[in-house]
């Protein structure tokens, strides 16, 4: 009797977690235990600080510069230097330089100023120059368009609930008013604007959100008061973070089991 062919061992899915200091969140939150599934393999790729932009855009991906390899801010979990499309099947890019409370500083007078209101055309048009202006969304653009199946971005969350001042950004109009619909209607132009670069937003999930368009207290990073850090995440948010991006139906997409056909 002729003995069964043997089934090959599905490969794990390649997963790149990109980006500048907010990267963290989601590292401590591996450090705590996350785990995303035995099916997937992890890698770190960013650089802390102004180092971030000695991460050079090439024509196939993106290439640390000799500066920052010899340096130390350079964060990379699997020792590469550099990353392109066909290295992983997926990539999240978490702040990078595309920063929710800019943005939303841009388009939220309109929404609650009359003399200043926007139309949807308007909207739109300022937000593609925003995105156009982030180095990374171009990145995460150039890593769709060469093929990645799943890409991915969460901007940098709202500054810290009771550390906003610093940052002027209590002045701006419905900062404590706005609601979860205000909020959506901004999230939704810059969704649709990414999607037509092949990216999908992780908008930051409205249980982080407080008042307006704060992030809560309690997912500040430790000792965000003590060192007036308005910009920087926890574990917990990382968790959050982390659980939309795998439970995503795009990232579900990928875990479909090969057709036994396919392994015979």
């Amino acid at each position: 009797m002729p003995s069964r062919k043997a089934k090959p061992e599905k490969r794990k899915l390649r997963v790149c977690l990109y980006g500048d200091s907010n990267l963290a969140a989601l590292r401590l939150a591996f450090n705590e235990g996350y785990d995303p599934g035995d099916d997937v393999e992890v890698s770190f790729f960013g650089a802390q600080g102004p180092a971030f932009r000695q991460l050079r855009q090439t024509k196939d991906g993106v290439q640390a510069d000799k500066k920052l390899i010899n340096g130390k801010e350079l964060i990379s979990t699997d020792g590469r230097s550099g990353i392109k499309p066909s290295d992983f099947d997926a990539i999240l890019f978490i702040g990078a330089r595309l920063r929710a409370h800019e943005y939303f500083h841009a388009v939220m007078p309109g929404l609650f100023h009359r003399d200043r209101s926007l139309s949807l055309a308007v909207r739109e048009a300022m937000t593609a120059k925003f995105l156009s202006s982030c180095r990374s969304v171009r990145i995460a653009t150039l890593f769709s368009s060469n093929g990645m199946p799943f890409v991915a971005f969460a901007p940098s969350g709202f500054l810290n609930e009771g550390l906003s001042k610093s940052h002027r950004w209590e002045e701006l109009a419905g900062i404590e008013i706005a609601k979860q619909t205000d909020r959506a209607a901004i999230w939704s132009v810059l969704e649709e604007e990414l999607s037509k670069r092949g990216v999908t937003l992780i908008a930051q999930p409205e249980e982080t959100v407080a008042s307006g368009c704060l992030t809560k207290a309690q997912y500040a990073v430790d000792d965000a008061k003590a060192l007036g850090d308005a910009v920087h995440k926890n574990e917990a948010y990382g968790k959050i973070i982390l659980d939309h991006f795998f439970g995503s139906k795009e990232f579900a997409a990928l875990r479909v089991p090969v057709r036994e056909s396919e392994l015979s």
